[in-house]
C-alpha cells in the first residue's frame, strides 16, 4: 500500500500529516483516501470519480472509503484539512455537521486543526441543547495513544472491524438518530394532530400538503456555490407581504401560491389543487405547519426539528418515506406492501445498473411494475444521468437533455392513484437535483409525468392494453406487493407457451409479477424484482415454479435478506418479511456458470445502515440443476451451506415419518380447534381432560392434573377421538431448545390443541410407538438440525415454531446410519450457533471475539483433519504451526505448515508483520485487505488464514470449508 506521495505531500501542513498518521490514513492513499482536488486522475473509475464530487459539494478535502464485494467503494469518513487557519468558528463544523448528517452521505467526519483531530459522529444529529456538532471525540496531536481513534482506525474502517467494537455498537442506532427517522417522527405528532378527526380523504389530503412544502422548503433554500437561489428576492412580497414561504403558510394565500407555481412557473400538476381538495381541506391557514416548518419553535414551544437540518441537503429519498409511513396499516396490510428503504433500493440498483458499465442511453426503457413512491426510478434516474455524464467527460446535462433521459427512459405503474403522483412528483424533485437555482426559476416547466410514464393501473391490465410495449424494457426492476392469495383465480398461472404452464405458488403476487414482468424484456434485457423469500426459495410448494424458472431463463443471482427480515433491519414502518431479490437475463440459462445465493447477515454495521456487509462464507454458488431440483439448497445455505447439504440428502435416502406411519398402519394429525364461529360439538371431547400446549415442552407435562374443556366451548374442527386414546405420542409444532418436544402417552386419554400431533396405532401396536419415541431421543440433535435445514417456517418466518410437515419429513434411520465425527460437528455448529445468530443477529455470540485459543486450536485440528485425509504422506501433514494476532487482536491469522515436523503446541505471536512466521518474511496483513476481510495467503508449503476476531469464523464447520477451498485451489495450481 502507497504512503502518501511526495507530490500530494507538497501540499500539507505538519500538523495535517501528524494527524493523517495519528489515524492511520497515512499510509492509504490511493487505497482507501482520496483527495477531492485530485478528482480528474480518477475520471476512468466513475463511481469514486461521483463519491469525489458530491464530497466537493460538501466541501470536503479529502474521502476515505471501504470496498465491498465487487470492488464498489463506499465513503465511510469526510477528511476536512483545517491546518491552514488561524482560527475558524465552531458555527462552521456545525453546518458541516448539520449538512452531512442531512444528506446520511457518511458517518464520520474527521475535522484536522492545527492542535487537534475532531471527529463528528454524523450518524446523529447536532446538539439540540447549544447547536454544536456531536463529537465522538477530541484528539490533541500530542496525545497518547487512544483506545478507538489511533494509528490502526483507517484499517478499522476499512475492514469493518470499527463498527464491531463494543463501545460503537451502543452508540449506533438509525431508528433513533438517522435524519429520515427523526424527521419521520416528528412529522407523524404534527399530522397526527392536524388529523385527529378527519377521515381517510383529508388524511391523505394533508399529507400531500406537508410533501408539497417540503419540496417548496427545498426551493426555498437551495443555494449555488454563488449565492443564488431559485426564488427571486421579493417573490413572497406579493403575497401579503410575506417575507418567506411559512408567512404563506401562517397568512391564508397558500393556495394562490400554489396556483401560481402550478401556472406560471412549473406545470406539470406538481402544484396543482382541484376545488373538491381545498374544499375538502376546508382550511386556508396552516400555523400548525409553519411552526414546524420555521426552524424557530414548533406549536407546543419545543425548539423546531428543522434547526437540526441543511434543506439543501435532504435527499430526494425521503419523500418515498413521508409517503409509505402515511399509509394506513389496515392498507399495508391489505395489499401487502412492504415499501423499500432507500439503502436497499440503492444495493440493488447498483448490482443491476453499476456505474461502471455505462450504457448509450438512445433507446434504452426501465419500469418499475409496482413503482410506489417511486423510489427505484428516482435512483435508477440518477444512474442514468451518471451514464451520460460518464459519456460525456462529466459535463452536466443540460434541461433538455435531463428531460429526454426522463421522458424517454423511465416508466412506472401503480395500482394506487397517490403512489403514482409521488412517483411523478419525487421524479420532479430528482431532476431539480441536476439544476442550478436559475435553471429552475428562468428554465423549467415540468411535464406531467402522469400522462405517459407513470401509469395509475393494475399492471396486469397495463400489461393487457399494452401488448405493443412487450420486449421494449431493457431493466425491470421493483418491489412487488407480497400479501399471499392476492392473485385472483384467472390470473393464477403462469403461461410460459401454448403447451406449458405452471401455477402460481399459493397465488403469491410477487411471484406473478415476476412471471408476467419478464415479456417486457428485450432479449438479454435484465430483471431484479425483490420477492417473498419464502414464496421462492423455501416453500414446497414453490417446486414446479422454480424448476421452470431456473431452466427457462438465465437466473444470475440471488440477494437473500431473510436473517435482516425483524427487529427493523431492513424495513421500515414496522414491516417483518423475508426477502430476496432475482436477477434474472432474458436468455437461455449458462449451465457452465452457477447462481450465486447470496445471504446478508444482520451485523451492527448492515442493521445500521452503514453498508450492506457480506463474506465469502455467505456466498454460495448453485448448480442450475440444484436450483431446480434441491428443494431444501437454499436453506440448507441458509444454515451455512458447505456440508450441510451432503448430510441432508444422506438423511432423504431414509423413509420419512410420514411414510413410515403408513407402512406400519399407524396416523397422525393435529389436535382440535376452538374458534367463536365454530358449530362442532362431539360428547368426547368434553369427557376427556385435555393438555393445554403452554404445559408441555422438551421436559414433559408440567401439570399434575389436566383440565376438562367448558361446555360451551365450540369448535371450528374436532379430530377423531383415536388420536386422543393412549397408547399415543404427542409431539409439539416447536423446535425446543435441546430436542423437539415429544412425550410417549400410554396410560391416559386427553385431548389437545392444533399446534401439537398426536400419532397412533391403528392395531394399538405399542411397540411401533415406542421406536418412534425412542428415535426421536436417539437422535434428537439431527433431527433438529435437519428441521433447521429444511423448514419452510423455522427461522424464516417465525424463530421457534415448527409445522406439522416438517415432523412428518424426519427420516426414520435403519440400524447402519452413523454419524462422523465431522457431521457431529456440523450438526453442533448449526443447533448451538448458527440459528443463534440467525435469531439475534448482532447480539449473537459467534460476534463475541475468541479470548481462548482453544477454539483457535480446534478449528486448526479440524482444517488438517481434512486436507490429510488427501495429503498425507510419509509423515508429512498439515498442521496448526502458529496463531497470530493482528491488528491489536481485532484480527486472527492461522498459520498451516506441512511437513514432518511434530508440533506439539503452535506459537502464539502478536504482531502486525509476519517477521516472526518462518516462510511469511515479506507478508503485511493490513495490504491484503480489500472488499473482503478473510485473506488466504498460499506460500512454499504454507497456509495463513487471517480473518477477524469473532468465533463465527472459527467454528469447526468454517474449518471444513476453508480445506475444501484449500484443497481446490490446491488442486489448481498443480
Amino acid at each position: 500500500m502507497d504512503v502518501l506521495c511526495d507530490d500530494t505531500m507538497k501540499s500539507f501542513t505538519t500538523a495535517f500529516e501528524t494527524g493523517l498518521s495519528k489515524l492511520g490514513f497515512n499510509e492509504e492513499l490511493n487505497e482507501g483516501l482520496f483527495f477531492t482536488k485530485d478528482i480528474d486522475q480518477y475520471a476512468p473509475i466513475h463511481n469514486l470519480w461521483f463519491h469525489l464530487e458530491k464530497a466537493k459539494i460538501f466541501q470536503a478535502d479529502a474521502i476515505f472509503c471501504r470496498k465491498i464485494i465487487g470492488d464498489k467503494y463506499i465513503p465511510q469518513v469526510y477528511l476536512y484539512d483545517f491546518t491552514k487557519k488561524n482560527t475558524y468558528e465552531e458555527s462552521v463544523l456545525t453546518e458541516i455537521h448539520k449538512k452531512i448528517w442531512t444528506s446520511s452521505e457518511v458517518p464520520i467526519v474527521c475535522v484536522f486543526t492545527k492542535t487537534d483531530i475532531k471527529i463528528l459522529d454524523t450518524t446523529s444529529p447536532i446538539n439540540k441543547e447549544n447547536d454544536v456538532p456531536t463529537y465522538l471525540d477530541k484528539i490533541a496531536l500530542t496525545s497518547k495513544v487512544h483506545r478507538i481513534f489511533n494509528a490502526q482506525f483507517a484499517n478499522d474502517i476499512r475492514t469493518g472491524a470499527y463498527w464491531e467494537n463494543e463501545t460503537v455498537k451502543k452508540k449506533l442506532s438509525f431508528s433513533k438518530n438517522s435524519s429520515y427517522s427523526i424527521l419521520i417522527e416528528y412529522l407523524k405528532i404534527i399530522i397526527n394532530e392536524a388529523v385527529k378527526n378527519a377521515d381517510l380523504e383529508k388524511k391523505r389530503l394533508i399529507q400531500k400538503l406537508i410533501v408539497q412544502s417540503i419540496l417548496v422548503k427545498y426551493l426555498e433554500e437551495k443555494e449555488d456555490a454563488y449565492g443564488n437561489r431559485v426564488f427571486p428576492s421579493n417573490f413572497f412580497n406579493s403575497y401579503s407581504n410575506a417575507t418567506c414561504f411559512c408567512d404563506i403558510l401562517r397568512n391564508g394565500r397558500l393556495f394562490d401560491f400554489f396556483e401560481d407555481l402550478n401556472k406560471n412557473h412549473f406545470n406539470g400538476k406538481v402544484f396543482e389543487w382541484k376545488v373538491d381538495e381545498k374544499e375538502k381541506l376546508n382550511e386556508n391557514k396552516f400555523s400548525y405547519l409553519a411552526d414546524a416548518l420555521s426552524g424557530d419553535s414548533s406549536s407546543d414551544g419545543q425548539m423546531s426539528i428543522w434547526r437540526l437540518y441543511s434543506f439543501n441537503y435532504i435527499p430526494v429519498e425521503l419523500i418515498s418515506r413521508l409517503y409509505e409511513e402515511f399509509i394506513e396499516d389496515e392498507e399495508k396490510s391489505e395489499n401487502g406492501a412492504a415499501y423499500t428503504p432507500s439503502h436497499l433500493a440503492n444495493l440493488l440498483v447498483d448490482e443491476i445498473m453499476p456505474v461502471e458499465n455505462t450504457k448509450d442511453l438512445g433507446r434504452f426503457k426501465i419500469i418499475d411494475p409496482a413503482c410506489g413512491s417511486g423510489i427505484f426510478l428516482v435512483i435508477a434516474f440518477k444512474r442514468l444521468i451518471q451514464w451520460w455524464r460518464a459519456r460525456n467527460q462529466y459535463k452536466n446535462p443540460s434541461l433538455s437533455e435531463l428531460k429526454q433521459i426522463l421522458n424517454n427512459s423511465i416508466f412506472g405503474v401503480d395500482i394506487n392513484e397517490t403512489a403514482t403522483q409521488l412517483t411523478a412528483f419525487s421524479l420532479c424533485i430528482a431532476l431539480c437535483e441536476e439544476l442550478t437555482p436559475k435553471q429552475i426559476w428562468n428554465e423549467l416547466r415540468f411535464d406531467d409525468l402522469t400522462k405517459k410514464n407513470i401509469s395509475h393501473k393494475d399492471f396486469f391490465l397495463w400489461l393487457d392494453e399494452n401488448k405493443d410495449e412487450k420486449e421494449s424494457f431493457d431493466i425491470v426492476i421493483g418491489n412487488p406487493p407480497f400479501v399471499r392469495g392476492g392473485v385472483s383465480t384467472n390470473l393464477g398461472t403462469w403461461t410460459i407457451s401454448e403447451s406449458e404452464s405452471v401455477g402460481i405458488p399459493q397465488n403469491q403476487i410477487a411471484l406473478k409479477f415476476l412471471s408476467e414482468s419478464i415479456q417486457l424484456l428485450k432479449p438479454q434485457a435484465q430483471l431484479c424484482l425483490i420477492i417473498k423469500a419464502s414464496g421462492l426459495l423455501y416453500n414446497s410448494t414453490s417446486a414446479e415454479y422454480k424448476k421452470v424458472l431456473f431452466t427457462h431463463y438465465n437466473v444470475n443471482q440471488i440477494l437473500d435478506f431473510t436473517p435482516l427480515a425483524r427487529n427493523k433491519s431492513l424495513w421500515d414502518c414496522g414491516t417483518d418479511v423475508a426477502a430476496a431479490a432475482v436477477f434474472l437475463t432474458k436468455e437461455s440459462p449458462n449451465i457452465e456458470k452457477n447462481i450465486l445465493h447470496a445471504i446478508f447477515r444482520r451485523t451492527k454495521a448492515t442493521k445500521e445502515r452503514i453498508v450492506f456487509e457480506i463474506d465469502e462464507y455467505d456466498l454460495h454458488f448453485i448448480s442450475r440443476n440444484d436450483a431446480s431440483t434441491n428443494p431444501y439448497i437454499f436453506k440448507c445455505n441458509l444454515m451455512g451451506g458447505g456440508r450441510i447439504n451432503a448430510l441432508i440428502k444422506r438423511c432423504l435416502d431414509y423413509d420419512s415419518l410420514e411414510v413410515h406411519l403408513k407402512k406400519k398402519n399407524c396416523n397422525s394429525g393435529e389436535g382440535f380447534i376452538k374458534g367463536k364461529g365454530g358449530k362442532l360439538a362431539k360428547e368426547f371431547i368434553y369427557v376427556y381432560p385435555y393438555l393445554p400446549t403452554e404445559a408441555f415442552d422438551e421436559y414433559g407435562i408440567h401439570l399434575m392434573e389436566l383440565p376438562y374443556l367448558d361446555k360451551d366451548d365450540k369448535f371450528v374442527k374436532i379430530p377423531n377421538r383415536e388420536l386422543f386414546e393412549y397408547p399415543n405420542i404427542i409431539i409439539k409444532e416447536n423446535i425446543g431448545e435441546k430436542e423437539i418436544p415429544i412425550f410417549f402417552n400410554s396410560t391416559q386419554n386427553f385431548s389437545f390443541k392444533d399446534k401439537l400431533i398426536g400419532i397412533y396405532s391403528y392395531n394399538r401396536d405399542i411397540d411401533v410407538l415406542k421406536n418412534i419415541y425412542q428415535s426421536f431421543k436417539n437422535y434428537a440433535d439431527l433431527y433438529r438440525f435437519f428441521t433447521f435445514s429444511t423448514s419452510s417456517q423455522l427461522l424464516i418466518n417465525l424463530n421457534t415454531a415448527i409445522l406439522k410437515e416438517d415432523i412428518m419429513r424426519l427420516p426414520l434411520f435403519s440400524q447402519t446410519f452413523y454419524l462422523t465425527d465431522v457431521d457431529k460437528k456440523v450438526i453442533f455448529d448449526v443447533n448451538h450457533y448458527t440459528q443463534e445468530f440467525h435469531r439475534r443477529g448482532e447480539n449473537s455470540i459467534v460476534l463475541n471475539p475468541v479470548e481462548n485459543n482453544s477454539v483457535i486450536k480446534s478449528y486448526g485440528v479440524e482444517f488438517s483433519r481434512i486436507l490429510n485425509h488427501m495429503y498425507a504422506d510419509n509423515g508429512r501433514i498439515f498442521k496448526l504451526s502458529d496463531i497470530v494476532r493482528f491488528n491489536d487482536d481485532k484480527f486472527i491469522g492461522a498459520v498451516f505448515t506441512y511437513d514432518d515436523v511434530d508440533v506439539k503446541e503452535p506459537k502464539i505471536l502478536k504482531t502486525d508483520y509476519s517477521d516472526e512466521i518462518e516462510g511469511l518474511s515479506k507478508f503485511k496483513v493490513s495490504e491484503h485487505f480489500s472488499s473482503t476481510r478473510i485473506i488466504r495467503y498460499y506460500s512454499k508449503n504454507k497456509v495463513l488464514f487471517v480473518k477477524p476476531n469473532q468465533m463465527r469464523y472459527w467454528l469447526p464447520s468454517i474449518a471444513y470449508r476453508d480445506a475444501d477451498k484449500t484443497f481446490a485451489n490446491i488442486h489448481a495450481f498443480e
